[in-house]
């Protein structure tokens, strides 16, 4: 019934259980969409022992699995945290990374005595992106175009070279001095 009412939101649903866990499918619905609280508790009726031994690491002795939310532990460096949960009678650590917050930049920055890094010249988007991983370059070479607020800056190759890996593309937002390419 979902599919037919909300296809984009049944679509998005479905490709996350693809992606990330199928055991997400089982778990009831406003946990799914809303998270725990801490000190919640879930319960997922009838999970196949399959995806059970995959990917929670145990066999099932009963039809039923309990999870509660113990902690959520404290912002570390990388923007990773680490959440408690119990599983039945087991307490079970996992790593995730804290979302960047909206619009606020979460990606690489250049390394300022680094020769082969490319930064960003200023805060702003990647209007334009004219180079590939691989490509050959020439000092003075137009490789991207950043803007912000109708001003657009390019930004060119520093010296010859080959684009050894990309870290932006257009419609990226940037901070100045991200990191946007290494040229060897």
């Amino acid at each position: 019934m979902a599919a037919l009412l909300y296809p984009k939101v049944f679509d998005d649903y479905m490709n996350f259980c693809a992606t990330n866990t199928a055991a997400a499918a089982f778990l009831p619905t406003p946990i799914f969409w809303y998270s725990f609280s801490i000190g919640q508790t879930a319960t997922i009726s009838k999970l196949p022992s399959e995806i059970a031994q995959k990917e929670l690491g145990s066999t099932l002795e009963s039809e039923e699995i309990t999870l509660t939310l113990k902690r959520v532990g404290p912002l570390k460096a990388g923007r990773m945290r680490t959440i408690v949960f119990q599983v039945n009678d087991k307490e079970q650590h996992v790593e995730v990374k804290n979302p960047a917050a909206e619009g606020e930049f979460d990606g690489p920055m250049a390394d300022t005595s680094n020769p082969n890094h490319l930064p960003s010249p200023m805060p702003g988007m990647v209007d334009k992106c004219h180079i590939e991983v691989g490509q050959s370059v020439v000092a003075g070479q137009e490789l991207f175009i950043v803007s912000a607020l109708k001003m657009e800056v390019k930004v060119r190759a520093p010296r010859d070279g080959k684009i050894d890996k990309l870290y932006v593309e257009a419609r990226d937002k940037l901070v100045e001095g991200a990191l946007m390419a290494v040229i060897s």
